[in-house]
């Protein structure tokens, strides 16, 4: 069961984050790759604990098995995330409307070990009540889609009802951004 993150989880989330890291990963074929779901960039351990402790604008979920970390999610309260995340990005005027006026909680992260199947879908049902109960009007989120499209993080998002609203570019990176309005 998907349950809030403690300080003494962050080895554990550290552990997952590091066996999900595109760099680890580029060894396999692009094809393998893009099928298998990875994270671009990684959130430091002095990160993780200040995300842990301001549950405020934060949400650090884990999902365990055997009590030792399977997965976790991560996601921030928008503007304490990037305040200039909203004139970044490629999207219609309405929506970029929509985010300015509403709160939006942006996910960061969601990644499980393998071999820990159903533990992605524990922490996205509980990541969306959470979302939802705090009065969110949407959750929001980046998949890379060049030079790697991560068709197993849009497959994921899709089936939990993500729509693609636009684009966002990040130095070589360039991201699709999936909403899912509350």
């Amino acid at each position: 069961m998907a349950q809030y993150a403690k300080l003494s989880d962050v080895p554990g989330i550290l552990s997952v984050q590091s066996e999900c890291l595109l760099q680890k990963k580029r060894t396999i074929s692009k094809a393998r790759l893009e099928s298998s779901g990875f994270i671009v960039y990684p959130v430091s351990k002095k990160d993780l604990a200040r995300c842990i402790r301001g549950r405020k604008n934060h949400v650090v979920l884990v999902a365990k098995e055997k009590g030792k970390v399977a997965g976790y999610a991560l996601s921030y309260d928008l503007p304490s995330y990037d305040k200039e995340w909203i004139s970044k990005i490629e999207v219609p005027a309405r929506m970029r409307a929509f985010f300015r006026k509403r709160r939006i909680l942006f996910w960061r992260h969601i990644a499980r070990r393998g071999g820990s199947g159903g533990k992605g879908a524990e922490l996205a049902k509980k990541m969306l009540s959470i979302a939802s109960s705090r009065g969110y009007a949407a959750i929001v989120g980046e998949i890379l889609l060049k030079p790697y499209n991560n068709k197993r993080s849009e497959r994921f998002t899709s089936f939990y009802g993500f729509a693609r609203v636009g684009k966002i570019r990040h130095g070589k990176y360039l991201w699709r951004i999936w909403m899912k309005k509350l």
